[in-house]
């Protein structure tokens, strides 16, 4: 074969070849992104996990402490919605074929620990039930953007069950905001208002 043929072989082979390993190279880098993703979802849910039993183990004495009968029968309420939720991720770690312990949610801890330091500060009962208030939502807040998230994961990853679980838990926690931001100020910051004003007026329910 004449020396320009076999440069044009060469080349042709050289340009084949080079488009191969660019197609093996891509579906590589897809699969380290999707093993990526993947882990991160774990992560995220181990966290979404352990801040829900966190939640499970203060919310009992959280209910003693309010005074306000709406008030507590929110907490009573979404205390129960908190169970079924933590059932909801034990499925899809079951479904995953993995286990959702392992990561301690730092940021629900803080959280927590807010709330708890509102009884010792001298607010009077009407705006510690207000302050109380505002630190749940802080907590759900964190939870709407954490199963939003999660959710959004599984979608991406094609986990359709896995998302749907993840989005009635996040129609919950949205809800729990909706009754705690009507409750706060349509009553609970209403109330605390009138009686630094006047407090003599002080009724509770």
């Amino acid at each position: 074969m004449p020396t320009g043929q076999l440069c044009d072989l060469h080349k042709r082979n050289s340009s084949a070849a080079a488009v191969e390993n660019s197609r093996i190279n891509k579906e590589e880098r897809l699969k380290m992104e999707v093993k990526g993703l993947h882990r991160l979802l774990l992560n995220q849910m181990q966290d979404l996990y352990n801040a829900e039993q966190k939640q499970i183990q203060v919310f009992p004495g959280i209910a003693l402490a309010i005074v306000d009968s709406e008030f507590r029968a929110i907490i009573d309420k979404h205390f129960e919605q908190t169970q079924y939720q933590v059932f909801r991720l034990e499925q899809i770690f079951e479904h995953l074929g993995e286990k959702p312990d392992g990561r301690e949610c730092l940021a629900m801890k803080v959280l927590i620990q807010e709330m708890q330091d509102i009884g010792r500060k001298d607010y009077g009962p009407c705006a510690s039930e207000a302050a109380l208030i505002c630190a749940l939502q802080h907590i759900e807040h964190y939870e709407i953007v954490g199963y939003g998230t999660v959710r959004s994961f599984a979608r991406q990853l094609g986990d359709d069950a896995s998302a749907n679980l993840l989005q009635q838990t996040l129609n919950e926690e949205a809800q729990a905001d909706r009754w705690l931001s009507e409750l706060a100020e349509y009553e609970i910051n209403l109330r605390a208002a009138e009686v630094s004003c006047n407090p003599s007026s002080l009724t509770l329910s």
